[in-house]
């Protein structure tokens, strides 16, 4: 089992590939990381006769998703792609959240008029284009959404292993997929309605009795709005620091405290997941929350399997905020750190200290760039001291094996 950790800046994209010649791919980052490093190599894959298995955009941030509506713009009709056949996706959008109220076959013109403006407001302020290209842009769908509707993916890709409704733990929180198996800890029903209710909420400050339905126009807006309130809603990391000294020596003598919890919505509706491959196991987090991480560790242990992990996605870029108890639950020889470091100072230093507190069997620390975090802990003594090696990357895609063997 090989992984490859892209340069997403302050992102996330991997690719997960296995000797059975199945590959999946986890968020594609920015149009950048897509352009620059994802597309060649999905054009190598499908030159070696195979496919993305399986695509998860484990959440709508467009540090996670907008390399993937790029690539999809390209990659063209689900039954004849352009670059590589995608054999299933997993992406949670508006068709997918809970609602208590009652749908209707057709929204207003009014209405559609409303969603049709949050659509044009993304393109204007993200993409810098003349309100011509903006109209033209957002007539034509530019949203994940969008193209997954457009594109044939719609009961035939989108979801189908969850019967073409949520990812969602309680809808179903184990997937097989041949030798492969798939343990879904996040998001729950909770979760995903949590993040529905600030939607809804803005269709109601936009008109009282605001009608819903299950048309193509909702997922677009929804998508582009959510973006849109995480920029606007995301506040400086850096402020949460627990400590001012960055001397790891000097973390490893305290107790490491977590001030604050994660309280993004689109964050805590993130698809994170144990992957089981043979004698692997892979643990993935998106940028979820830990309380629902913890419930569901608790219930997988309590299956009878081990909390023992060949590698693990820290959540969040390595937020301190995202990751706190679930360290002390697992053990794992590899985490992997995906971020440039150039926004909310992640990752955390208390983050690292804190698995070296808890976790003292030799363990690898992968990082897809050089960031200061990395470089503090770069050091032979302290290496030596506290049993851990560190994987610097460049800006380059990293790639590595899940396998036993010590680094």
């Amino acid at each position: 089992m090989f992984i490859e950790m892209f340069p997403a800046e302050n992102g996330d994209s991997f690719l997960i590939r296995l000797d059975n010649k199945k590959n999946i791919m986890v968020d594609m980052g920015y149009i950048d990381t897509y352009k620059t490093y994802i597309k060649k190599r999905l054009m190598e894959i499908k030159k070696e006769n195979q496919c993305i298995d399986l695509l998860i955009i484990t959440h709508i941030d467009e540090d996670h998703i907008e390399g993937a509506i790029e690539f999809l713009r390209e990659n063209g009709n689900a039954e004849n792609p352009n670059i590589i056949e995608i054999k299933e996706i997993w992406h949670n959008s508006y068709r997918h959240m809970q609602f208590e109220k009652e749908k209707v076959s057709s929204i207003s013109r009014f209405e559609k008029n409303c969603l049709e403006e949050i659509k044009l407001s993304n393109s204007r302020a993200c993409r810098k284009e003349s309100k011509e290209d903006v109209f033209v842009s957002a007539k034509q769908g530019s949203t994940l959404a969008g193209y997954l509707y457009g594109l044939g993916y719609v009961n035939t890709r989108w979801n189908a292993s969850f019967n073409y409704e949520s990812v969602n733990l309680d809808n179903k929180n184990e997937i097989i997929l041949g030798d492969i198996k798939i343990y879904i800890l996040s998001p729950d029903t909770k979760k995903l309605s949590d993040l529905a209710k600030l939607w809804f909420e803005k269709l109601l400050k936009m008109d009282i009795g605001f009608s819903i339905s299950n048309e193509e126009i909702f997922d677009d807006a929804y998508e582009v709005y959510i973006k849109n309130l995480k920029t606007v809603i995301d506040v400086d990391e850096s402020k949460d620091i627990s400590y001012v000294s960055k001397d790891l020596n000097m973390l490893m003598g305290k107790a490491i405290k977590q001030k604050e919890k994660d309280k993004s919505k689109s964050n805590g509706a993130s698809i994170s997941f144990i992957l089981e491959y043979k004698e692997k196991k892979l643990l993935f987090l998106a940028d979820s929350h830990e309380d629902i991480i913890l419930n569901n560790l608790e219930r997988y242990k309590n299956s009878g399997k081990s909390l023992a992990f060949d590698v693990v996605k820290v959540s969040h870029h390595g937020s301190l905020k995202n990751n706190f108890r679930w360290i002390e639950q697992i053990k794992s020889k590899r985490y992997l750190i995906s971020t440039n470091g150039k926004k909310h100072d992640h990752p955390n230093i208390e983050v690292l200290a804190k698995i070296l507190q808890c976790n003292g069997n030799k363990k690898t620390f992968y990082f897809n760039y050089p960031v200061d975090t990395g470089k503090v802990i770069d050091e032979s003594i302290l290496k030596k001291t506290y049993n851990y090696s560190v994987v610097m990357g460049n800006g380059n895609t990293l790639n590595f094996e899940a396998g036993d063997h010590d680094e």
